[in-house]
């Protein structure tokens, strides 16, 4: 699948940890020297479940937990691999819209707006 994408896509996208997400990527790097493309032309995408303030990652998927600093460290852990953008899922951060709304926020002052300030 990864050669495919290396010859014909226009984006990709990963789920992972700052760690998991270098192995991915390089992998997809090194796929694209194999067939001969520049992997500049590939914008590239992570996800991660984000959980502020929390002290353990929920099972099954990769995840970013911890105090707001921790965070802002492993976001710009994801830059720093030359990820284009973040996806955030936010089907974990509450039970209803208000909940979600109110934790998205609360990252993005306090994590997202710091990354790269």
């Amino acid at each position: 699948m990864l050669r495919i994408t290396a010859r014909h896509a226009d984006e990709w996208n990963t789920w992972g940890t700052p760690e998991q997400a270098a192995v991915h990527r390089a992998a997809l790097i090194e796929t694209c020297h194999e067939v001969g493309r520049d992997p500049a032309t590939v914008r590239t995408s992570v996800n991660a479940l984000v959980d502020l303030d929390g002290s353990a990652s929920p099972p099954g998927r990769a995840a970013l937990f911890g105090a707001a600093q921790q965070l802002v460290d492993q976001f710009g852990q994801y830059a720093e691999l030359g990820f284009d953008e973040f996806i955030l899922p936010d089907w974990n951060l509450g039970e209803d819209r208000s909940e979600r709304a109110d934790k998205l926020a609360r990252i993005k002052t306090d994590v997202l707006d710091q990354v790269g300030a």
